[in-house]
C-alpha cells in the first residue's frame, strides 16, 4: 500500500469513535493491504488531506484489523470513504472514485 501522506493518519476503532464525536469535519476511508481499488484512491484522499487541513481531518481504518468498527458503520465493500460532520454520518462514497468526487461532496459539508 501506498505510504500515507503525514495528513493521512491509520487509526484504530476506539481512536476513530472518539474523532467522530470531537472532529467538527471527518473523513474516514476503510482499507485494506489486499485491497487494489484502496491503493487507487489512496493519492486522491491524501490530496483532500492535504488541500484541507486546516478545515477537516481525514484518517485510514483497516477493515482487517477494525472488523468490529467496519461492521458498526455497516462498510460492505471497499474501498468505502465515510465523511461525518458533527458527529453524524453526512455521506459514503463506495468503490473507485475520482478526486473530483470526493472533492464536490466535501463541498457540500463545509
Amino acid at each position: 500500500m501506498t505510504p500515507a501522506s503525514l495528513a493521512v493518519r491509520s487509526v484504530e476503532t476506539d481512536e476513530l469513535e472518539q474523532l467522530i464525536t470531537t472532529e467538527p469535519l471527518l473523513v474516514v476511508d476503510y482499507t485494506a493491504t489486499w485491497c487494489d481499488p484502496c491503493r487507487v484512491i489512496a493519492p486522491a484522499i491524501e490530496r483532500l488531506a492535504t488541500e484541507f487541513e486546516n478545515h477537516l481531518v481525514v484518517v485510514t481504518v483497516d477493515l482487517d484489523q477494525n472488523k468490529a468498527s467496519a461492521s458498526h458503520h455497516n462498510i460492505r465493500s471497499l474501498p468505502t470513504v465515510l465523511i461525518f460532520k458533527r458527529g453524524k454520518e453526512v455521506a459514503r462514497i463506495i468503490g473507485k472514485a475520482a478526486y473530483e468526487t470526493f472533492r464536490n461532496t466535501l463541498d457540500q459539508h463545509l
